[in-house]
């Protein structure tokens, strides 16, 4: 508990300290600082209204979509697995017709490349009817956003803070499982040197997501944490047992060939691929073909894992958990704009420093501002104009990270500088 939340002891002994940290702010900063808090309030009441609650028939809401937006793919893939028909889900066809048939018949056409592994995730889904697996999968990822709150920031009082980050609140919209991801992803950060077995079981748990398990096995590479990765290979290979058992091996020999054929689309216009928050996604869509994109990614990919490298070693534990979450999402090609909420950890505990530390804030709030603007701006421009722009986003926080490293840095060689 102590490594997620922090010294919690400190935290508690602060107390209530919003004034201080305001006042350390100057009127200005703390004025932009309430006005983002606004924001993010806002962009979270826009994913309730519009994304979450369904307003019928079936399961539609005020878009005209599915309720909770990706549920839409889960929950017929659940239904399958439920029924003893894992490998189905692989059968595109059948899956969207399943879907037609229990949330509507305006639900588009359904791809599935997910490992068998997710199961893990299905296996109580199936078993209820779609508005009672809808209120339990939004229900389980506030659960779970308010329980990353309550470790990183301390206290239950506070955790509530943790829906307001924007990418929050997208996830919820897209109806995702990322707050899982960021969960395990924030573990493998900050428990990996001090409890190699728990950061590895939670690297093991990614596999649900693979191509996120193997940037952050690349993070972990830079930083010699061999251990770990040990650790979530053997996790990873028991959950792909354990899916044997379940499952059987026929969901193992359909997984390829669905993972090839969403590759293959993923060049095609009816891929949704200005969503993509990577460096591949921001060169395809501004016109660059995949093999130029692909060179690009490679290129940046090298140059955000060094960026995060360097933030690794930062003096603050946000920091080290920015480079972290960063350098997963600039890695891999596949990440969509509902992966932005594995920014969620270090925007909680930027605020817990400054609680703890108000002298921190003005170094501090810069860097804050911008993970809160990151998520609605770069979503908005892909939405209005189909160009990806987050990936160049995401390395301006960097940058940013990197020189309040150094503000921080600073102070604190100051601070312990004899008089």
């Amino acid at each position: 508990m102590k490594t997620l939340a922090g010294d919690q002891t400190a935290a508690s002994q602060a107390g209530p300290n919003l004034v201080r940290t305001l006042s350390a702010l100057g009127p200005w900063r703390a004025l932009i600082a309430l006005t983002l808090v606004v924001l993010a309030a806002y962009w979270l009441a826009l994913a309730f209204v519009f994304g979450i609650i369904p307003t019928g028939p079936d399961l539609t809401n005020r878009l005209g979509g599915t309720a909770a937006g990706d549920f839409m793919y889960f929950y017929p893939a659940a239904r399958l697995a439920a029924e003893g028909r894992a490998a189905d889900m692989y059968d595109w066809p059948l899956l969207t017709a399943v879907a037609r048939a229990t949330l509507g018949p305006k639900t588009p056409e359904l791809d599935w490349a997910y490992p068998p592994t997710v199961w893990v995730l299905l296996a109580p889904l199936g078993r209820l009817a779609p508005l009672h697996a809808l209120v339990l999968w939004v229900g389980t990822a506030l659960c779970l956003t308010l329980l990353l709150g309550r470790l990183l920031l301390g206290r239950w009082q506070l955790a509530p803070l943790a829906l307001l980050f924007p990418g929050a609140a997208l996830a919820m919209f897209c109806g995702h499982q990322s707050a899982l991801l960021a969960g395990l992803v924030v573990t493998v950060a900050l428990c990996g040197p001090r409890n190699p077995l728990l950061a590895g079981l939670a690297l093991g748990f990614l596999s649900i997501k693979p191509h996120i398990a193997v940037a952050a096995t690349l993070v972990l590479g830079i930083r010699r944490h061999y251990r770990v990765v040990l650790y979530g290979v053997i996790t990873g290979m028991a959950l792909a047992a354990l899916s044997v058992v379940f499952v059987g091996f026929t969901p193992w020999f359909a997984f390829p060939a669905a993972l090839q054929a969403t590759s293959r689309s993923v060049a095609t216009q009816y891929f949704p691929t200005h969503r993509f928050v990577t460096v591949f996604a921001t060169v395809l869509t501004l016109g660059g073909g995949t093999t130029l994109a692909l060179l690009f990614h490679t290129l940046g990919a090298v140059s955000g894992l060094l960026l995060c490298a360097r933030l690794l070693s930062a003096p603050l534990t946000s920091l080290r958990t920015l480079g972290f979450g960063a350098g997963t999402l600039l890695v891999t090609p596949y990440a969509l704009d509902y992966d932005l909420v594995l920014l969620l950890p270090a925007w909680l505990l930027l605020i817990a420093e400054c609680r703890e530390r108000p002298e921190l804030s003005r170094s501090l709030l810069p860097l804050w501002a911008s993970l809160v603007v990151l998520v609605p701006l770069g979503y908005m421009i892909q939405l209005y104009t189909g160009k990806s722009v987050s990936s160049a986003l995401q390395i301006g926080v960097l940058g940013l990270a990197l020189a309040s490293s150094r503000q921080v840095g600073a102070r604190q060689c100051g601070d312990d500088s004899p008089p």
